[in-house]
């Protein structure tokens, strides 16, 4: 554990990562990791994953404030059906009555 490790050479007593040096330091390490993966124009780049209700939200959005395009909407709407093929359509309450459809999922 790093943080031991640093309280020791500092003479801190090791068994207590909740102090402040302690937390200034933990806060220093994170920020510091965050800006060796920042790019350098100034912002980041990494996976995201996500279900295919919120690539609907974002072609939305995008819809709502006119800027929605007819290709970037049937890439999304091939990319979710691809999404679907693999992994079906989603949970389902079984024990439901069939009136009872639910809204939204969210993961």
């Amino acid at each position: 554990m790093r943080w031991r490790k640093a309280a020791v050479q500092s003479g801190e007593d090791a068994s207590e990562p909740s102090s402040a040096a302690g937390q200034r330091d933990a806060l220093a390490r994170a920020r510091d990791h965050l800006f060796r993966l920042q790019h350098e124009h100034g912002w980041w780049h990494a996976e995201l994953e996500t279900n295919v209700t919120t690539d609907a939200e974002y072609l939305l959005f995008r819809e709502s404030l006119g800027i929605r395009d007819a290709e970037r909407t049937a890439a999304a709407a091939a990319g979710s059906a691809a999404a679907s093929a693999r992994t079906g359509p989603g949970p389902t309450i079984m024990a439901a009555p069939a009136t009872c459809r639910p809204r939204s999922r969210r993961t």
